[in-house]
């Protein structure tokens, strides 16, 4: 069962000072399947940042369902899609602070069975809505590798993947949980002018159990 606290559920190597302190997540939450948005904080917490701090940094956003591409609305404290249909929503996002890249790979459902490439890491369920879940990395499992979910409640778990890297997920309670896991690799670049040293991967998942009927 999920720890009976509410703790942080930050990845504490991944340290980012403002605009990024406290190691922000941008996660998605689908109130309905023709509307998606994109928040930037942390959801243990309750935090999403505005347009008027952080957030703006993620101007002009978009995201990918069924293969479409989707431009965003920026709203005050969110980033809105119009989208359609249960398929899975995808966003990427990289941003460059000090010597680290960022990439922020989002996604919103568990239907699709396969990894896509516009996420370079990825949960991927292992059949439609299963809790069984494999971590891909650049197209490959990745394995031993911190999983930490937040249940509707706000309190969390951490899981582990295996040699396979998969884990299987608790979901004793209905509404959002969301999913956290980072990896970091060594490899010099530019973007946009700015060098880096490494990059982060930071992936979330976000899925919806619904009530039992």
């Amino acid at each position: 069962m999920f720890a009976m606290s509410r703790t942080r559920t930050l990845l504490a190597s991944l340290v980012l000072v403002a605009p990024f302190a406290q190691a922000h997540m941008l996660w998605l939450e689908r109130p309905s399947d023709s509307l998606t948005q994109a928040y930037f904080g942390e959801f243990v917490d309750d935090v999403r940042e505005t347009q008027a701090g952080p957030l703006k940094r993620f101007e002009g956003l978009k995201a990918l369902q069924a293969g479409k591409t989707l431009d965003s609305q920026a709203k005050d404290s969110s980033f809105d899609f119009a989208t359609s249909g249960s398929a899975d929503v995808r966003l990427s996002k990289a941003l460059v602070h000090k010597d680290t890249r960022v990439i922020f790979d989002a996604k919103a459902g568990r239907h699709e069975t396969k990894a896509d490439d516009s996420l370079t890491l990825e949960l991927v369920p292992e059949a439609a809505d299963s809790n069984t879940l494999t971590l891909m990395f650049q197209g490959k499992p990745l394995a031993k590798t911190e999983v930490t979910a937040v249940s509707p409640q706000k309190w969390s778990k951490s899981f582990r993947t295996d040699e396979q890297g998969k884990i299987t997920l608790e979901t004793p309670w209905p509404g959002i949980y969301v999913l956290e896991v980072a990896h970091t690799v060594e490899a010099k670049g530019e973007q946009e002018g700015k060098t880096y040293e490494k990059t982060r991967y930071v992936h979330t998942l976000s899925l919806l159990v619904p009530e039992k009927g």
